[in-house]
């Protein structure tokens, strides 16, 4: 159990913070040394935080340890940490602070501890939650355009406009669909009591303006890339890529 607690100093020594929950940890299994299993998703955004946080940080010839990328989701590993609770099915998983308040609620989160993971404190304050989740970026989930072949956005009601028939493009509700329905919720009167104004706006977008599922980040950058979709709500880090 020490050590498996141990390890989790390197993911400290990475140049960023980790926006890795730290899952109640059970010890291996007798005779046996169980892998080091961190859950998020894949294409390029996986491969660089094992780039980052896995390989130059050190962490995985330090641990001595077997790595396992669990790739998924965020969405899917907060499901299975819910459905798992305090079973370690992971020993750390990254997502957004929306999934972790709830994980933190149900009493599914180990707590980082200061004494090891010392540079807890360098984390902006924003991106913070208790010393159960630390972000090692702040994303922002904003509107993208082709400024070739669409008008610079106004807002989110840009989406529904018919000069964007069938060139629009909407996050899956697994990906980041369920916080940006909530966005167009407030954009069309509803609460966090009433989203029935923000489902019915989302289905008309898809259902009369044709719009293009996004499923991930790396689908968002090839939909945008080939011109099949001139605008869509993305995120800033992407969008400047």
């Amino acid at each position: 159990m020490t050590k498996r607690r141990d390890v989790l100093k390197y993911l400290g020594a990475a140049p960023v913070g980790a926006a890795l929950a730290g899952m109640g940890l059970s010890p291996p299994a007798q005779g046996a040394e169980a892998p080091f299993v961190w859950a998020g998703t894949g294409g390029t955004w996986g491969e660089n935080i094992n780039k980052f946080f896995i390989q130059e940080s050190g962490f995985a010839g330090k641990s001595r340890m077997k790595i396992v990328h669990a790739a998924q989701l965020e969405s899917v590993a907060a499901s299975k940490i819910l459905a798992s609770c305090k079973k370690a099915a992971y020993d750390v998983s990254s997502g957004s602070q929306v999934d972790y308040i709830m994980l933190n609620g149900a009493g599914c989160l180990e707590h980082y501890d200061p004494a090891i993971v010392t540079n807890l404190k360098d984390i902006y304050e924003q991106g913070r939650l208790g010393n159960y989740y630390a972000a090692w970026c702040l994303s922002l989930f904003g509107l993208t355009w082709n400024t070739k072949e669409a008008s610079k956005a106004v807002s989110f009601q840009d989406l529904w406009s018919a000069k964007y028939k069938g060139r629009v493009g909407v996050p899956a509700y697994g990906w980041y669909g369920m916080l940006w329905l909530h966005a167009v919720n407030k954009l069309n009167g509803g609460t966090e009591d009433n989203i029935s104004p923000g489902i019915q706006a989302v289905s008309d977008l898809v259902k009369k303006n044709n719009a293009i599922i996004i499923e991930n980040a790396d689908h968002g950058t090839k939909v945008m890339t080939r011109g099949e979709v001139v605008i869509m709500p993305y995120l800033n880090g992407r969008t400047y890529r």
